[in-house]
């Protein structure tokens, strides 16, 4: 009678298939934990940035607004800026000869070269600059010369001018933290006023920005250009915004 002879797998070839099929299956899911991982990551980058970039926007209008207060020299509601002795606006118009927002043509011009004590190198000093016809900061100077213009921040020597710093406004515990100081007294936000004359019976000025600009009254004959910058609190978060101002628009009509 035949003997059948049965060949049974060795059980050892049998647990290292095993392990080779589950090494493979830790694998594909090490990937796939990983890719979503990197997704997520991704993601809370994006939004992070947008977050940082956002914020520096909010904080570049804020100083535009704040610039319109310090040319105006009136907070809402009407209140002066400050009332005390020599000031008028938001500047000290009278003393310790800084530089001021200028009304009146020739001599109010005047006065502010004076102010303005490197006014060939940089026509700026506290967030003022008096621009001429051969001279102005430029269509792309922060990429340039920030640091010069940012230099000496909140002191007589400033280039540049804080949020609040002439106005009073107050940032405040839940205000945007880019418009304060930070721990180290460094600052992240500034603003410059270009004041332009404006001939209001030729109509001709000095580097006057594109576009249908309106025409200031004869007794303030200025145009003024504000820039506004902000950084964000990451290193490539910058934002820079420029508004054209005229307090006092010329009515042909009165």
């Amino acid at each position: 009678m035949p003997r059948i002879i049965r060949i049974l797998p060795d059980a050892g070839s049998q647990r290292g298939i095993s392990l080779i099929v589950v090494m493979v299956m830790l694998l594909l899911g090490s990937i796939l934990v990983l890719g979503s991982t990197r997704t997520n990551w991704l993601n809370e980058s994006l939004v992070s940035n947008e977050s940082d970039y956002q914020r520096a926007y909010v904080a570049a209008e804020a100083l535009i607004a704040d610039a319109e207060t310090d040319i105006r020299g009136i907070l809402p509601g009407g209140i002066p800026c400050n009332s005390s002795a020599n000031f008028f606006g938001c500047r000290n118009r009278y003393g310790a000869g800084l530089p001021f927002i200028p009304e009146s043509p020739v001599q109010d011009s005047e006065d502010l070269q004076a102010a303005i004590p490197n006014f060939a190198t940089l026509p700026c000093r506290q967030g003022i600059c008096l621009i001429t016809a051969e001279d102005d900061l430029g269509a792309n100077w922060w990429n340039d010369d920030l640091v010069d213009m940012t230099a000496d921040t909140r002191t007589p020597n400033a280039i540049a001018a804080t949020y609040g710093e002439f106005t009073g406004a107050n940032v405040g515990t839940t205000g945007n933290p880019l418009l304060a100081a930070d721990a180290d007294g460094n600052y992240s936000g500034w603003y410059w006023i270009e004041v332009m004359e404006f001939n209001v019976l030729s109509g001709a000025m000095g580097p006057a920005p594109v576009g249908n600009l309106p025409v200031p009254t004869v007794d303030r004959p200025y145009v003024y250009r504000i820039t506004a910058l902000a950084q964000g609190r990451k290193p490539g978060t910058r934002v820079v915004l420029r508004s054209v101002f005229v307090p006092d628009v010329y009515d042909p009509e009165v």
